[in-house]
């Protein structure tokens, strides 16, 4: 609780046990500073809303592999 989730991502990315869990962001930040922000806290991938279904298959395929 009141944390976004730029932060939260920096605490997962801080903490030894969870610093290898993948973490993909969704905002309805612009697509260039949510870019920026993503790569700054450690973020595998970025979403930017309203997205398609399609990207979000793709991104998580492309992440965490086929099932």
């Amino acid at each position: 609780p009141g944390l976004d989730g730029l932060e939260v991502c920096k605490a997962i990315r801080s903490d030894a046990t969870l610093a290898h869990t993948p973490v993909i962001l969704l905002s309805a930040m612009g697509e260039g500073r949510l870019a920026e922000a993503a790569k700054s806290a450690g973020a595998d991938g970025f979403l930017t809303k309203p997205m398609r279904l399609e990207e979000v298959r793709s991104l998580l395929t492309e992440r965490l592999g086929p099932k």
